[in-house]
C-alpha cells in the first residue's frame, strides 16, 4: 500500500538532511581552520 512509498520518501528525506548537515559541518570545520590561520598571522604581527 501507501506506506511503502511514504517510508522511502521519508527515507530520503532523512539521507538528504544528512548530507546536508555533513555538508555544514565541513564548512564550519574549514571556517575554524581558517581562524587558527588568521590568530596565527595576528600573533606573528603582534609579536614583532
Amino acid at each position: 500500500g501507501d506506506s511503502g512509498v511514504l517510508a522511502a520518501v521519508h527515507h530520503a528525506t532523512l539521507i538528504s538532511l544528512m548530507d546536508e548537515n555533513e555538508a555544514q559541518q565541513k564548512e564550519i570545520n574549514q571556517l575554524k581552520a581558517d581562524m587558527e590561520s588568521l590568530k596565527k598571522i595576528v600573533e606573528q604581527i603582534t609579536a614583532r
